[in-house]
């Protein structure tokens, strides 16, 4: 463990999920984060915590309202005869298709039976990334209903799943999950090389 600390703290980038929470992240930094009890197997909704869809690990991983707008609006103009009746029915169907996309981007998640729920002790420190409605109403979970988060280390950075990456639908209507990672191997290539080049390599 102490290893795996050292190695993150030295700009280590770790993608981490499920019991890791349990038998790593919480041994190293018991203070930001801890595992809380065991869930059941579960399908639950996520959404974008608030403020989460300006961080880059996030770039993508939501679609964006102006992306969701363009495509309500060009799915009534592909519809053909029935667009452009008159202009007070133009109006009344483009505001449809507006609001309809404006509706807040979410997705669903599979929780595998015995995933222990995320407890986030520092909030200043730890970025929540993604929440789930349906765990905050659950009593047992006590309102910690997060599905992912970051945290920097040293000049490293942890990202962690509730339950299991691989079980998720990855691309489902405006749910890109698979950007996630992307844009974390991103940010851990160009991390290294500024690295690299400090110690002159």
């Amino acid at each position: 463990m102490n290893k795996l600390k050292k190695f993150v703290e030295d700009g280590g980038y770790i993608f981490s999920e499920d019991w890791v929470l349990t038998e790593f992240l919480q041994e190293a930094w018991g203070h930001l984060v801890r595992a809380g009890q065991y869930l059941h197997e579960q399908k639950v909704d996520v959404y974008p915590a608030p403020g989460a869809t300006n961080e880059p690990i996030m770039r993508g991983v939501f679609i964006s309202k102006a992306s969701q707008i363009d495509k309500a609006i060009d799915g009534e103009l592909l519809k053909g005869e029935k667009w452009r009746t008159s202009p007070a029915e133009d109006v009344q169907k483009t505001g449809e298709a507006v609001r309809g996309a404006l509706k807040a981007p979410s997705a669903e998640w599979m929780i595998d039976d015995e995933s222990p729920w995320i407890e986030v002790l520092n909030k200043n420190e730890v970025v929540i990334l993604m929440r789930s409605k349906a765990l905050d109403k659950d009593p047992n979970v006590k309102g910690n209903d997060t599905v992912a988060f970051t945290f920097k280390a040293g000049k490293g950075r942890i990202l962690h799943v509730l339950s299991h990456f691989g079980r998720q639908n990855s691309a489902q209507g405006d749910f890109d999950l698979q950007n996630m990672l992307l844009n974390f191997l991103m940010e851990a290539y160009r991390v290294n090389k500024q690295l690299q080049q400090q110690q002159g390599k």
